[in-house]
């Protein structure tokens, strides 16, 4: 089965720079790992991570490097732009931004704080805010359900 965790990386009608953000309208629907992102946003370092827990403070379970972001549409694939990340059945997709994050009103509680609160692991301590949806989101394959790199499933080809 594949992963899917997070909202649609599109263009929204809103945007906020320099914080970190846990969208939690689409949490994981399984174990594995996550090998895909997308995002929508400004220029700048981008660093996601899977977070897990019901309420801050949040663990973070994994994370990338600071990946670079031009301004709109962004996307990354392990193992060429970063480490497939661990993640576990109802984690969150994290991400901290330089650049503006594009979202919008309606969905799930959104989670936030200032600045990068993901890089260096351990713990995110995030407010709450109203109803909002992200654009952040990512994919990937399922624990024992052997690996397909990103290159491969472009490609069309399957790699066991």
């Amino acid at each position: 089965m594949a992963i899917d965790v997070g909202s649609a990386a599109s263009n929204r009608a809103s945007s906020y720079a320099d914080e970190t953000w846990l969208d939690r309208n689409n949490l994981a629907n399984a174990d594995g790992t996550i090998d895909h992102l997308e995002t929508y946003t400004g220029a700048g370092d981008v660093v996601f991570g899977t977070l897990s827990g019901s309420s801050s403070p949040f663990t973070i379970r994994d994370y990338t490097g600071a990946l670079t972001a031009s301004a709109g549409f962004n996307s990354w694939d392990a193992p060429g732009d970063f480490t497939a990340l661990d993640i576990v059945t109802n984690d969150g997709l994290g991400i901290y931004t330089e650049g503006a994050l594009d979202y919008n009103s309606g969905g799930a509680t959104l989670y936030y704080a200032a600045s990068d609160q993901i890089t260096g692991g351990g713990s995110a301590t995030l407010g709450s805010s109203g109803s909002y949806t992200a654009s952040a989101y990512g994919t990937g394959v399922e624990a024992g359900s052997g690996f397909q790199s990103a290159w491969a499933r472009n490609a069309n080809t399957i790699i066991g």
